[in-house]
């Protein structure tokens, strides 16, 4: 996983659920570099890929709850717009998305 920094504006509504209220203040955006993973066939690499996503997810998910944020997974996300925004190549893979807020009172 990475960090890259993106203009305000270019990407931020093609992260999401067209059915979010606003646009978070963070959205975490998790990138697999199946590339790095070695000669291992697609099917595992996607796999592999998943599961150490949703492991780091759920970290996510516990620390908001302890801080009082509210966040959820989002997988259907426009992920080619999203991948050309970000400037991946074809071996970088965006598993989902992970927007975190505060919650709705």
């Amino acid at each position: 996983m990475f960090c890259v920094r993106l203009r305000p504006g270019t990407y931020a509504p093609r992260q999401g659920d067209k059915h979010l209220p606003r646009i978070p203040p963070l959205n975490l955006i998790y990138v697999a570099n199946l590339a790095r993973m070695g000669n291992m066939n697609p099917a595992d690499k996607n796999i592999y890929a998943a599961v150490d996503t949703g492991l780091i997810s759920q970290n996510v998910y516990l620390f908001c709850s302890s801080e009082g944020l509210a966040t959820v997974i989002l997988g259907m996300v426009d992920k080619a717009t999203l991948a050309k925004a970000m400037g991946l190549s074809s071996s970088q893979k965006i598993i989902f998305t992970q927007p975190v807020g505060y919650p709705k009172r």
